[in-house]
């Protein structure tokens, strides 16, 4: 009797550690998750490289869009489908674009970045005439 009572907290006693350990896993996955954006997960150099060369695509197609209405677009969106099939997101970062269009002492300009997180840094940048900037 006292050695059946005896398994029987030890089997609970094992049940118990196994829930604290899952659960404090599924803790730590969780917070890991949340942080993934934080911390710049997805911002190697050979993502960034790759993410450039697909920003190079898109703007060919901006700059054949101001030749042809004589003005940058207002957003991505205004080059599909004519231009581009679909915007293809960068594989750094948060995988999106973010695309302004500016106006510089009268001369028409646009930026086209990847932020690597929600804070926006560090970023990589294109500026006609500049080129890519990646601000780390």
């Amino acid at each position: 009797m006292q050695a059946e009572r005896s398994d029987r907290r030890g089997t609970l006693i094992v049940v118990g550690l196994a829930v604290l350990l899952a659960c404090g896993i599924a803790t730590c996955g969780g917070a890991v998750w949340l942080l993934k954006d934080a911390v710049g997960w997805n911002w190697s150099r050979t993502q960034i490289e790759e993410s450039k060369r697909i920003g190079d695509t898109i703007i060919v197609q901006i700059e054949r869009y101001s030749a042809d209405h004589g003005m940058y677009p207002n957003s991505l969106d205004d080059l599909v489908p004519e231009y581009l099939e679909r915007i293809t997101p960068p594989v750094a970062g948060l995988k999106r674009w973010e695309y302004t269009r500016l106006t510089s002492e009268g001369a028409p300009e646009y930026e086209l970045a990847f932020p690597s997180n929600r804070d926006r840094y560090p970023i990589c940048f294109y500026h006609p005439g500049s080129g890519w900037y990646l601000d780390d």
